[in-house]
């Protein structure tokens, strides 16, 4: 699925409503801040084993922490952790713009396109490509809606018909 076609196809399914009135902006500000507590240490953590950065906030983890091996192949757990953090990224530039800064249409593409360099190296470890994934989600989304996006079937979902494009 060419690119252009993923996003024609998945603005079918954005809905237009926006519930203001369900979350106040301060509760999703407090809830960034939360992620934007633990992001460092997961980029850290990230920066160490695949960088090999050197950082005082790790020394705690190697006093405290047996020797193990990663039960996970390296690429996967480079890529889940780099989606993270440059989703977290994503969210405090977000954090800002609530706030009334504005932030520069840049610095977003510069993180989104880091975001795509961990998608790359997800897809690769998962033997996909960015067409295939993007063929799968939008042949789920029209498992969930059929005719166009519905507040009703994005709540009450059929997780199980949905998941049967996956098989």
């Amino acid at each position: 699925m060419q690119t252009i076609n993923y996003m024609a196809d998945a603005d079918r399914t954005t809905g237009g409503d926006f519930y203001a009135d369900m979350v106040s902006a301060n509760t999703l500000l407090d809830a960034i801040a939360g992620v934007q507590a633990v992001s460092p240490a997961i980029d850290n953590i990230k920066k160490a084993l695949f960088y090999g950065k050197v950082n005082d906030d790790l020394e705690f983890a190697k006093k405290v922490a047996e020797p193990r091996d990663y039960a996970v192949d390296v690429d996967l757990l480079h890529a889940v952790l780099g989606i993270y953090t440059e989703a977290a990224e994503l969210l405090e530039l977000l954090g800002y713009e609530l706030t009334g800064e504005k932030i520069d249409r840049s610095k977003y593409l510069n993180e989104a396109g880091d975001g795509l360099w961990y998608n790359a190296l997800l897809f690769k470890h998962l033997g996909t490509n960015f067409e295939e994934v993007g063929e799968l989600n939008i042949a789920k989304l029209r498992k969930r809606f059929p005719v166009k996006f519905s507040s009703e079937l994005a709540v009450n979902r059929d997780e199980a018909k949905e998941n049967v494009v996956f098989s």
